[in-house]
């Protein structure tokens, strides 16, 4: 049996309960100084997510080039930074770098999910959902008619929803474009017809349960589309204008809104920070200048204090963009503006679980915002050579470091990509596990008691009660009682002690 804390049990006449105790409550993240490299990726492309059991999982795609064939193929990460491949896809094909839809995304049942091209030749670009469990086992869920062209999305309802990628004309028709939903058993629904030209991107679920998202248009302001999952209702609640085009990375604010930014300038503007409701109340809280940066990153990020935050990539007082705050009642502030070293933020932001707010920068800076407002900044403490980060950071809930993705040079011109990890040496944290222990009964012989940290470290055991421990064998005492046994780890230079 398995227990992070210390606790009472009553013990019937004939038997003697054994508890164990473990290590407490798993710590959160700390100023990041160490650089690890957990994996290289030769032209690739990486996303990560973190699962249902705290570890990272992550998607490697990689398209056809000069000495290789396109590669798909799933990972996961654990407690001590081992990087296992859990999936190899078959019939994956893309030609683009990288494909969309590829990000996992954890179900409801906590197991993920995800959707993959399929291109077996003779036309279009078929699509597979598929589950994998976190032990890596895979099932094919159904096939779709086209690839995703974004990544999933979890419904109140438990299901999934997308839109469908885009069929060229060169095979004698355009289709695609859907907006979907499809169900963990399989069961596909087109909720809207077909859109080739000018197709919606599903962005986000809002409080309602309805599918929020933006209509992409090449040459023509786009707009803000509610769809209604239940009715499939598809509202248009704003039009963009000219210079609020390519706004569609919508999250959902702390006040049931929806928050967005368009990063994209024209017509001279230097970017917005927006929000609507579900009805189309839209209102612009903050335009850029240019003074106070420019070309703001989506999506925003939701801090621990119910405020929208975020970065932007350029300009602002020191001339290296800006980190940013909008309250809920809508008021903005710049909190940090980025100088000439660790310039130029390029990620979005990454909450974590002790409320900081990290980020990444075109220099290869780190930098964190605590719950308390202290910012700090520091370069990657690496010899590698690095291009600039390539994904949003994450927060593992098995060693408490924060995991991302850079660029680095590859051969013949191509880019690799590198899964890395940051943390405090010394404060990597750990969890202490029990083989399955049932209750004995007295007069029991000896039996071997095994626990073992998720870091990898040896762990040690004691016994108090009626009993007592001869290496890893637990010896019965006399009498009716409780047995004790806990579980200790010190850590080391990298992870901190398993607290008794």
């Amino acid at each position: 049996m398995t227990s992070p804390h210390s606790r009472t049990v009553a013990v019937a006449a004939a038997t003697l309960a054994i508890l164990t105790s473990v290590a407490g409550p798993l710590g959160t993240a700390r100023a990041q100084t160490t650089f690890e490299v957990v994996q290289r990726f030769p032209s690739a492309n990486i996303s990560l997510t973190v699962g249902s059991d705290g570890n990272i999982y992550g998607v490697s795609t990689r398209p056809p080039s000069w000495a290789s064939v396109s590669e798909k193929t799933a990972f996961r990460i654990d407690g001590t930074g081992t990087l296992t491949t859990i999936h190899t896809f078959a019939n994956f094909g893309w030609l683009d770098h990288p494909p969309p839809g590829s990000r996992l995304v954890v179900g409801q049942d906590g197991a993920l999910y995800g959707t993959t091209p399929n291109f077996t030749g003779g036309g279009a670009t078929r699509g597979e959902f598929f589950r994998l469990d976190n032990a890596g086992n895979y099932t094919l869920l159904a096939n779709l008619p086209l690839y995703a062209g974004a990544d999933l999305l979890l419904g109140h309802d438990g299901a999934f929803y997308s839109v469908l990628g885009i069929e060229s004309c060169i095979f004698g028709g355009c289709w695609g474009g859907n907006l979907f939903r499809i169900d963990t058993a399989g069961n596909l629904t087109l909720l809207t017809a077909d859109a080739p030209f000018r197709p919606p991107f599903p962005s986000v679920i809002g409080s309602d349960g309805a599918l929020y998202g933006a209509q992409l248009a090449t040459f023509t302001p786009a707009h803000i589309f509610r769809l209604d999952t239940i009715s499939g209702n598809y509202t248009v609640l704003h039009d963009f204008t000219a210079d609020e085009f390519f706004a569609k990375d919508f999250i959902l604010g702390s006040d049931g809104l929806l928050y967005g930014a368009n990063p994209d300038a024209t017509s001279g503007a230097y970017g917005h920070v927006f929000r609507f409701d579900n009805l189309g109340n839209f209102t612009i809280l903050h335009a850029f200048s240019g003074l106070d940066g420019s070309l703001p990153i989506n999506p925003l990020t939701v801090g621990s204090d119910g405020a929208v935050y975020g970065v932007t990539e350029q300009d602002g007082p020191a001339g290296g963009g800006t980190l940013f705050k909008v309250d809920q009642a809508g008021a903005f502030s710049t909190l940090q503006a980025f100088g000439y070293v660790g310039a130029d933020p390029n990620q979005p932001l990454a909450r974590v679980k002790n409320g900081a707010l990290y980020g990444t920068t075109v220099s290869n800076y780190v930098f964190h915002l605590d719950s308390a407002g202290t910012f700090t900044s520091n370069p990657f403490n690496t010899t590698e050579s690095i291009l600039y980060p390539a994904s949003p950071l994450v927060e593992s809930g098995s060693d408490c470091a924060l995991y991302g993705v850079v660029a680095q040079s590859g051969q013949e011109g191509e880019i690799d990509q590198t899964v890395y990890r940051l943390f405090e040496p010394g404060h990597l944290c750990q969890r202490i596990t029990f083989a399955p222990l049932p209750d004995r009964t007295l007069g029991d012989p000896p039996f071997t008691v095994t626990a073992t940290a998720s870091s990898d470290l040896p762990v040690s055991l004691s016994a108090s009660g009626r009993c007592t421990l001869n290496g890893d064998q637990l010896v019965l005492g006399r009498g009716v009682g409780v047995c004790r046994v806990t579980a200790s780890q010190d850590g080391d230079s990298r992870f901190g002690a398993a607290a008794d």
